[in-house]
């Protein structure tokens, strides 16, 4: 240690403490090992100074009684100071016991005082109950001599006591722990107690010894008794001399063990930040290379790779969203927009499915990573190629295809968050490079090859919102389950043409190492086809079978694209383009190789129908003829009407409506095989009663057929429109509507399957129902959900025999179903229960059912939508949803929506945005408190709402009441006594009481009972202490409260010390809802969690500038913090990262607080130095409303927790500013502000 070192850290000459307060806490808090050990030495001492009081004299009784006593005592101080060092012999509270003695240092000189103690007071008993015998003077030949009557014992004997008093001196050095002054007062304990004994109670012993010793020897010597005092005093010198300087080499042993822990954690510190800092500038094996060599700067570092995969991915569009005007901060809020997309992009590479990808750079908003280069990856040409299979090899490949995917997620994901569109165009690629690093001063790491090259030109020749491989890759990750669509050759510079595929998502893993494959990639699009952005078209042969087969072939394609279609959401990638239904007609199969030559749907209907039926089929006939001449292109808005004008003026015709049903179906690929099925997929009967395959001999207008010809194409997301649409009728029971719905827009509300299905379980035929999951099987993406649906089924089936009294078609669909199908046992252990109900009315109780019936079974039929693909069958009141969804992304939009949230649809309009009025807002000023007469340091609404409490520097905190109709406050109490100032408030959490701090200064704090105005407590443990912060437990029985001066305290309500942390600078504090984690920032730019049940502490913050001061949100998830010259801060407590910076507010050195607030906490309110209340939604960092009217340093506001249009403020200019909407507001101007605004105010 640095003599500039020893010299801040010196000692005091007396006391030898060091002068730090800090570092003799520190001191004081060092643990010794094996101090037990020291007690057990008193033991010990004990032990031989009443063996040798024994030898002296047998026959003295109080002899054995100190050594019993004393002996249980010294042994129970001793048990407890054991106990610590070997805790698994003594029970957890001896051992919590013994380790609060040890750490504890008053309590630690208590215990070693004791110890003394019972050993002086032994030896002073001893020597107390020794009793001189008479004697007798005999006059001889020889001169007097003296005579003992008795058997001496002690009095022959005293000098022997004080040398065991010396026994007691060196028992009092052995306790390492105890201070050189505690050990010198337990010095002086036994030197005067033997002393005393000596000079008083025995001096008539000493002199009869020195008597007889005159006698024998004849020379005067010196009185034993000033002899042995003089002794004991000498040796208890030399002993505390001793002391002294053990405790001195002890601090300075210390000092040199502090010093080197502080220089290992340096170093420590240090060298993890090289190598955080080397690992991340090089990816971390390359990153091993050099700083695990010895000759790193000679090395170059070079590495061939074989097979690896190489992602270009950039962002076109960022380019037009950056701008340089003075709104985003000259550029700046841009860059902080691509920052956090580019750090997006690398948390998912910490993901363990990417551990094999590796990021290579970014240039501008072009991301480029490499998969195969870890060397686990074995792609560097040294392994056995031959030994791996092509699944196995190009796994990596795989796993930079699932990268891509997953940062579209990202990249949608935080559009959503930000309200952007930034799309990715990606380029990948594989093959083999070369990595190296070049640079000296500022090494790069980077790869380099033809391969490169080319995923360059995949991603700036690629269409946003697309991942363009070459046909190599293509081969490749087909294995895998990716789904690709073909674009077809294209122009690169340098390469000339490459065949290039667009990878639109994945499919679900085939087992087994992908050695056989399902699916297909998609085939070529034709140029022209291309060139309009036209979906793919399967090369299907049409031909003249019957009409049930063509129809039912063109019901499965068009299922499949329905399936295939709705399977992009589930991989998380992006979409490909939506796929029209494939329809049967001329137009559509002219230009498709194997097609019958131009024969229209409506020749293959006639060719199908009955002979018999010879109106049907001339017309049909008619139809083709027709059809042959004319274009398909869509006719325009009046298709409609005048399709229903024909349907009217057809009725009373005898047309057959059969034929209209089967053409409509065969136009849009659906099968009419299904008898008593309308267009829509729905049963005839649950509409209107009337089955369709009845044959009934009616008639269809020729002009409703010949409106069919030139049906309009629609778009997927059309077809969605119209099935959400068609699925809300037929809620509404508008059964027959639905059915024009359907044969007027072409569309199927659901497969026929499923409407079987339906029809089956809501009729209760479960059987059949059954039956009908074998056909839904081949249509569902999970292998376990046709399990799940059948187990569902089987327990409605179960349930409803129980009702009906069939209790052993019950107890067999138990049995020989619902168990066979192992799924669910702590279910089928529940169902089983239900047998041993006596009634109905205890079944639908106990099992919570609504009984057999069309309401149990629509719950039903709910749950098994749920495990069907939206394409066979909508998810249940999907509108509503999809609404309901779409009104509260408008109210989270909303920046001055601050009422209580409603997720009922019938609370708002759907003929309006919604929009909130800035008018509606705590933007004005409703009241001015100015009964403080100095600055207003702090403010709190309590946890109900009803009360304000103000505290000041003139040294009052004034509570007041908040008037619940007007939202006016008026004065309620006033309580006064704060000698240094109220600088910080608390509510218990039933707002009982108040507690009361003071500034830095102040040493006190207050407990207010705010009912009565009486002050409970007034706390103090030190004159020393700092006590500016305070925080509740949630049972309002305790209270943590601490100050930057090392003070941290748990108190009860009585003022009482619970429990402390010694060392901690305490700047603010907040306890959890947990009631054991209390949240404290300190002086080290923190905030750490502290325990005092099991004594732990842990870091969850960290600042690079001082924390002035914190709140925490209700659900104690989010933490809002004051930062010196930052401004306010968000941070997610649970993920330890910092959310949001927030801008605008002014914040130097000055404690200012913020709070949360509104409905929901979804506002943030602050005070600033530049006298201004700040307010920001919270998810945008810039201000939503700047409030003014202080005059000085705005201090703290506070929200009121019941009323969210009430917000307070304190400031140095002596008053409290109530903030509310504006003045005047009444209902139909608010009304108005809703209506007629139609964008947010700023």
């Amino acid at each position: 240690m640095s003599p500039r070192r020893l010299k801040e850290k010196r000692t005091a000459v007396l006391s030898l403490h060091f002068l730090d307060s800090e570092l003799e806490s520190r001191y004081s808090l060092e643990k010794e090992r094996q101090t037990g050990v020291a007690f057990s030495c008193s033991c010990v001492v004990l032990f031989f100074t009443s063996a040798m009081e024994t030898l002296i004299d047998p026959q003295l009784t109080v002899n054995y009684v100190t050594l019993v006593v004393g002996e249980v005592l010294l042994l129970i101080l001793t048990l407890c100071s054991l106990a610590v060092i070997f805790p698994r012999l003594f029970s957890k509270k001896l051992v919590s016991f013994s380790l609060w003695i040890d750490r504890t240092r008053w309590a630690r000189n208590t215990w070693a005082m004791a110890a003394i103690f019972v050993l002086a007071m032994a030896e002073v008993a001893d020597m107390l109950s020794c009793v001189q015998p008479p004697l007798l003077v005999l006059n001889s030949t020889a001169g007097l001599t003296l005579e003992s009557l008795g058997d001496g014992g002690c009095a022959q004997n005293p000098k022997h006591y004080s040398y065991i008093s010396v026994l007691s001196l060196v028992a009092t050095t052995m306790l390492v722990q105890v201070s050189h002054l505690v050990k010198l007062a337990l010095m002086l304990l036994v030197t005067v107690a033997t002393t005393a004994v000596d000079l008083y109670s025995w001096r008539d012993i000493y002199d009869i010894y020195d008597l007889i010793r005159y006698l024998e020897y004849r020379h005067s010597v010196v009185p034993s008794k000033y002899l042995m005092t003089v002794m004991i005093i000498v040796m208890m010198i030399s002993f505390y001399h001793f002391a002294r300087h053990v405790e001195r080499q002890s601090r300075k042993l210390f000092l040199w063990k502090v010093e080197v822990h502080d220089q290992k954690e340096r170093v420590f510190e240090m060298r993890t930040n090289n190598e955080a800092l080397v690992t991340n500038i090089l990816p971390e094996h390359v990153a091993k290379h050099f700083l695990g060599s010895k000759k790193r700067d000679e090395e170059l570092y070079s590495q061939s790779y074989d097979e690896i995969g190489v992602m270009f991915a950039s962002i076109p569009n960022f380019s037009d969203f950056y701008t340089e005007e003075s709104i985003n901060n000259g550029g700046l809020e841009c860059l902080r927009i691509l920052n956090e997309i580019i750090s997006d992009f690398d948390t998912l590479l910490d993901r363990t499915e990417f551990r094999c990808i590796t990021k290579i750079k970014t240039i501008g908003s072009t991301y480029m990573a490499a998969s195969g280069l870890t060397p686990e990856s074995n792609t560097n040409g040294y392994g056995r190629k031959e030994d791996q299979c092509l699944v196995e090899r190009w796994q990596h490949l795989a796993d930079l295809a699932d990268f891509a995917l997953a940062m579209k997620v990202t990249l949608n994901n935080l559009n959503k968050q930000s309200f952007n569109n930034f799309m990715l165009r990606i380029g990948l690629n594989m093959g083999g490079v070369l990595a190296g690093v070049i640079g000296a001063r500022k090494p790069h790491y980077d790869i380099w090859g033809n391969t490169v090259n080319v995923a360059s030109r995949m991603e700036s020749t690629g269409v946003m919102g697309n991942i363009q491989v070459v046909e190599d890759c293509y081969k490749i990750l087909r294995e895998y389950g990716f789904r690709f669509v073909r674009r077809g050759p294209i122009f690169v510079k340098g390469k000339g043409e490459l065949l290039t595929f667009f990878m639109k998502g994945k499919d679900k893993s085939v087992p087994n190492g992908l050695t056989e494959r399902s699916g297909r990639p998609e085939p070529p699009i034709s140029p022209p086809a291309a060139a309009l952005g036209a979906p793919p078209r399967p090369s299907r042969r049409l031909s003249l079978a019957p009409f049930a087969l063509t129809t039912a072939a063109l019901g499965e394609e068009t299922l499949a694209s329905s399936a295939s279609s709705s399977s992009d959401s589930d991989t998380g990638g992006a979409s490909p383009p939506p796929r029209k239904k494939h329809r049967a007609s001329a137009a559509e199969g002219a230009g498709e190789p194997g097609a019958s030559a131009g024969l229209p749907a409506a020749l293959v209907l006639a060719l199908a129908a009955s002979p018999s039926d010879t109106r049907t089929a001339a017309f049909l006939t008619r139809s083709s003829q027709a059809s042959l001449g004319s274009s398909m292109q869509s006719n325009g808005a009046g298709q409609s009407q005048n399709q229903n004008q024909d349907q009217s003026q057809g009725q009373g015709q005898g047309q057959d409506p059969a034929a209209l049903s089967c053409l409509s179906a065969a136009q849009n690929g659906e099968s009419s095989s299904a008898a008593g099925a309308h267009s829509n997929g729905l049963l005839s009967g649950a509409s209107n009663g009337a089955g369709a395959g009845s044959g009934a001999p009616t008639t269809v207008p020729g002009s409703e057929l010949g409106s069919l010809k030139k049906k309009k194409r629609l778009s997927q997301a059309e077809e969605d429109v119209i099935r959400l649409i068609g699925q809300h009728l037929h809620g509404l029971g508008l059964n027959q509507t639905v059915d024009l719905l359907m044969q007027e827009s072409g569309c199927r509300l659901e497969h026929p399957s499923a409407t079987k299905f339906r029809n089956h379980v809501m009729e209760g035929e479960w059987d059949k129902a059954e039956n009908d999951l074998s056909e839904l099987k081949a249509l569902m993406h999970s292998p376990n959900a046709v399990v799940r649906m059948k187990f569902l089924l089987l327990q409605q089936k179960y349930l409803e025999y129980l009702e009906d009294g069939k209790v052993l078609e019950a107890l067999q669909v138990l049995r020989g179903e619902l168990t066979p199908l192992k799924y669910n046992t702590d279910r089928i252990h529940v169902l089983s229960g239900y047998l041993m109900c006596s009634h109905a009315e205890d079944l639908r109780a106990k099992a919570e059912w609504e009984g057999k019936g069309v309401s149990s079974r629509s719950r039903l039929l709910d749950k098994l939508q749920t495990y069907l693909p939206p394409s066979v069958m909508l998810p249940p009141r999907r509108l509503h949803t999809l609404l309901r969804q779409a009104v509260e992304l408008q109210r989270d939009r909303c920046l001055y929506h601050n009422t209580k949230l409603d997720n009922s649809l019938d609370s708002v309009s759907l003929l309006l945005d919604h929009v909130c009025s800035r008018k509606q807002f705590p933007c004005y000023t409703q009241q001015i408190l100015t009964e403080h007469c100095n600055e207003v340091w702090f403010c709190k609404f309590s946890n109900d709402g009803t009360k304000l409490a103000t505290g000041s520097k003139d040294t009052t905190v004034i509570v007041w009441q908040v008037d619940p109709e007007t939202h006016q406050l008026k004065l309620w109490r006033t309580l006064e006594g704060h000698a240094y100032g109220v600088s910080y408030l608390a509510w218990s959490p039933d707002d009982t009481y108040l507690i009361a701090c003071g500034p830095d200064d102040c040493s006190e704090l207050w407990l207010w009972n705010v009912q009565s105005g009486e002050l409970r407590t007034k706390m103090s443990q030190s004159h020393e202490d700092s006590l500016t912060s305070v925080a509740w437990n949630p049972d309002g029985k305790r209270f943590v409260t601490g100050g930057q001066r090392g003070q941290f305290y748990q108190c009860d309500l009585d003022g009482n010390l619970l429990d402390s942390w010694e060392g901690v600078r305490v700047q603010c504090l907040w306890c959890l809802s947990d009631g054991r984690t209390v949240l404290a920032s300190d002086t080290h730019q923190r905030i750490r969690g502290y325990n005092f049940e099991d004594l732990t502490d842990r870091n969850i913050v960290q600042e690079d500038h001082p924390i002035m001061s914190f709140t925490v949100s209700k659900n104690g998830r989010l933490a809002l913090l004051n930062v010196a010259t930052q401004g306010v801060h968000l941070w997610d407590l649970q993920d330890r990262v910092l959310v949001r910076k927030y801008q605008g507010v002014t914040q130097g050195f000055y404690t200012i607080h913020s709070c949360f607030g509104g409905h929901n906490e979804d506002f943030i309110a602050s005070g600033s130095e530049d006298h201004k209340v700040y307010i920001w939604h919270k998810r945008s960092e810039l201000p939503i409303a700047e409030l003014t009217g202080h005059t000085r340093t705005v201090n703290c506001v506070s929200w009121n927790p019941c009323v969210p249009s009430l917000m307070a403020s304190a400031s140095d200019d002596g008053t409290v500013r109530i903030w509310g909407p504006a003045p005047f507001l009444d209902t139909q101007e608010v009304d108005g502000f809703n209506e007629n605004c139609s964008s947010m105010d700023s």
